[in-house]
Parts: structure tokens; C-alpha cells; sequence
């Protein structure tokens, strides 16, 4: 057990002597390093089980964690950073119990794992998002005669494909690529968003029935717009519909929250999709009501406005 002990704070020793993440990543590529690691994993009768990688992360997350995981107060990176905390804590405490020091760095590894997991999901959606945004792009390039600027975009979209293919196969491209970019109609969205979202709109949001049913009907029309399918234009036309207001029991709201939210989550760009969960998270435990499902909509409905209006502005 003192030899456990002993390895430990020597990786913290080297963790806490570094300056930089990229410093760090050096010293882990280090096969010295690699070693220790394998060597620890033995004595904890992990070293079938645990990829050494995944466990010298514990590590780094406790002093570079914004660097690998990002924001601590989203809850699951929260639970990784906890985990880590805890077996820091143990090590420095010169725990004696193998079998804590077992579970704890378990439940760390599962974690760490579902994240691994989100994460590759997560850019995968971004770098789909950024092909049919370079599609829309080249369709516009056509249009003006823009022969100079589409070479560049479809420089960048070979490369952003390169990329998906390697990380999904080359099946799950050809299916991205037999997709038709919706091109809208960016003006006239941004019109309608001033039009009904006037700065008394906003003042009288959470007072006023009428004003409500605006704000809802404004993000229905919205998310009708982003998509040619007939099933989830359907679906957008039942679910944003105003029966909302006919005094629903609270586990039915709750249903219909999370149904307009999953729609959302469908035609947004992925790296929105944190702060949709956490708003339904707080919809469905705490802000049980229309007031605050709709000004969540309304707020994710305008984050889709602001990615258009970039996407003008960039061209």
C-alpha cells in the first residue's frame, strides 16, 4: 500500500510541476511515464481492465481541467472533475484501503467515458453542421457566379469530410453528403425576429397570454422554415400549437416541454446543445411553467437567428 501511495504522489509531483496542459501531454507521451502508470493500474489489479491513458487523465483533469473538459458547473463534467477531487484527496491523505482507491478511480473511468463518448457525438454533429453550412455556401457562390470563392468552400468542405469519415466511416459520409442544404431566406427571418421582438414585447413577456402565444407562434414559424421534412414540420405545427395555454396537468407540460425541446435540439447547431439540457433540466425540476419554457424557447429559437445572421455576415 505504501508503494501505491508512493507512485501516486510522484505523478502529482510531476502533474503539479508543469506549467501547461501541452507540457503535460508531453510528459505523458514520455514511456517512463506510460510505465508508472501500467505499474500503479498492477497494484490496483486494474491493469487487464483500465487503458493507462484514461487513467493518467485523472491527473491532468485535477489541474488542467478547463483545458479537458471545460466548464465544472455543467453537471457531467462536474462528476468527472468530482471524482477526480476525491481520489486527489485520498492519495494526499495516504489512504490505505485498496478497494476505495478501486472504486473511486472506476467511477471516474465510467465517466470519463460517457464524456469521451458525448464528445465524439458532439463534433461529429459540429463538423455535420459545418458541411451543410459550406453546401448552403456553394449553392450561393452558383448563384452569383462566384466561381473563385466556391473553390475555397469546397477546399474546406473536402477537409471537414476528411475528418468525418475518419471519425464515422466512410457509409455514415455518403449518407451526410446525400442530404439537400436547406437555403434560407436570412432577410426575412430577421425581420420578422424585430417585428415581434420589440423591447415591450420582452418587458410584458411573462405577463400577458396574447404576448405569450406570439413568442410561441414567432418559434414555430422559425423552425418551420429550417426544414423541408413533412413528418417534423408535423410534428413543430403539433407540438407549438396554443393548447399549450388550455391549463394542461404539470406532467403533461412537462411532455410537451420536452417534446418542443427535442425539436430544437434537432435543428440547432450541436454546441448549443449544454444549454438546452440545462434548461430542461431546470424545466422539468424547478421552473415547472409556460412563462419559462417559452422564454427558453424563445432564447434557443434566437440562438438559430444569431448562426444566420453570422453566416451572412461572413460571406
Amino acid at each position: 500500500m505504501n508503494n501505491l501511495n508512493s507512485k501516486l504522489n510522484e505523478i502529482i509531483n510531476i502533474v503539479e510541476k508543469t506549467n501547461t496542459c501541452d507540457e503535460l501531454m508531453d510528459i505523458y507521451m514520455e514511456q517512463k511515464t506510460i510505465l508508472m502508470g501500467k505499474q500503479v493500474l498492477s497494484l490496483l489489479y486494474l491493469d487487464v481492465k483500465v487503458n493507462v491513458k484514461d487513467f493518467l487523465m485523472i491527473y491532468m483533469i485535477s489541474k488542467y481541467y478547463e483545458d479537458i473538459i471545460g466548464d465544472i458547473t455543467l453537471d457531467k463534467n462536474k462528476e468527472i472533475y468530482d471524482c477526480v477531487k476525491n481520489i486527489i484527496l485520498l492519495t494526499k491523505k495516504n489512504n490505505t484501503d485498496l478497494e476505495i482507491y478501486k472504486s473511486k478511480i472506476v467511477s471516474f473511468l465510467y465517466n470519463f467515458k460517457e464524456w469521451k463518448n458525448d464528445s465524439k457525438e458532439l463534433l461529429i454533429k459540429e463538423l455535420v453542421h459545418e458541411h451543410h453550412n459550406l453546401s448552403v455556401d456553394r449553392l450561393e457562390c452558383k448563384k452569383n457566379n462566384e466561381d473563385e470563392k466556391e473553390k475555397v468552400f469546397i477546399q474546406c468542405q473536402t477537409e471537414v469530410n476528411e475528418l468525418i469519415e475518419k471519425i464515422n466511416g466512410a457509409e455514415y459520409l455518403q449518407e451526410i453528403k446525400s442530404y439537400t442544404p436547406i437555403v434560407i431566406e436570412k432577410e426575412k427571418l430577421e425581420d420578422q425576429y424585430k417585428e415581434v421582438f420589440s423591447d415591450s414585447l420582452k418587458q410584458d413577456l411573462k405577463n400577458n397570454n396574447e404576448l405569450l402565444k406570439q413568442v410561441l407562434n414567432y418559434c414555430k414559424n422559425i423552425l418551420l422554415s429550417l426544414t423541408s421534412d413533412n413528418a417534423l414540420k408535423g410534428q413543430i405545427t403539433k407540438s407549438y400549437d396554443n393548447t399549450l395555454f388550455d391549463n394542461i396537468e404539470t406532467t403533461e407540460l412537462i411532455h410537451r416541454g420536452n417534446d418542443m425541446l427535442d425539436i430544437i435540439k434537432l435543428l440547432h447547431a450541436p454546441y448549443y446543445d449544454m444549454e438546452l439540457e440545462e434548461y430542461r433540466k431546470h424545466f422539468s425540476k424547478k421552473n415547472t411553467n409556460i412563462e419559462y419554457l417559452i422564454e427558453k424557447l424563445h432564447k434557443l429559437t434566437e440562438n438559430i437567428i444569431n448562426d444566420i445572421k453570422k453566416i451572412k455576415t461572413s460571406k
